[in-house]
């Protein structure tokens, strides 16, 4: 039941435009002027997850097998782990799908920087920086909920997510569509 009401509630934030958690609930002090930024338009989305972006298309199959075991493993020792302790369970895992968006705009910050630039450049910052913005209020949510109040939870949630990062960082640096390959694997689980 829980669960279900978790999943409710994520759903439910994921098409809002905006939310404000009840004072009651409220674990972190909200900044006093809050950054404004335009969220990407569905153009962009168009452009970097579209049917011409072939996401996945082209990737070496033992690079996808790769991909699809360490999701598995990992998936399943957080699933093991957290067996009866819903809200922390989803507190590692969504500090966990906050990373790729992160790793994402490393590598373009970092192309951007040394003048590699392409076409879609500023899509695909705008669309994933508004996903990371997305991410953040999932996250905000469990933490809402209670799901970091052990630090030994948020220790490994910090840890898997530090490994996590710079393989991200190194797939979206080779090949961004392998990078969003593991994104989907993410997501389907």
């Amino acid at each position: 039941m829980r669960r279900m009401q978790i999943f409710a509630l994520l759903s439910a934030l994921a098409v809002a435009e905006s939310y404000t958690l009840p004072r009651a609930v409220q674990r972190v002090r909200a900044p006093a002027q809050t950054a404004r930024h335009p969220d990407a338009t569905p153009e962009e989305y168009e452009i970097v997850y579209g049917e011409g972006a072939c996401v996945g298309a082209g990737i070496d199959e033992r690079l996808y097998a790769i991909n699809e075991n360490l999701i598995n493993v990992v998936k399943g020792c957080v699933d093991l782990a957290y067996e009866g302790r819903d809200y922390a369970r989803f507190y590692v895992l969504e500090v966990l799908a906050r990373v790729p968006y992160f790793s994402y705009l490393t590598v373009l910050h970092f192309r951007e920087t040394f003048g590699a630039r392409d076409a879609d450049h500023v899509a695909r910052t705008r669309v994933h920086f508004s996903e990371a913005d997305n991410e953040l209020h999932h996250l905000l949510i469990v933490e809402a909920l209670g799901g970091n109040a052990s630090a030994v939870d948020r220790a490994l949630a910090q840890t898997l997510a530090f490994g996590y990062y710079w393989y991200v960082c190194a797939c979206y640096a080779a090949n961004p569509r392998l990078a969003y390959h593991l994104s989907e694997l993410i997501e389907d689980h």
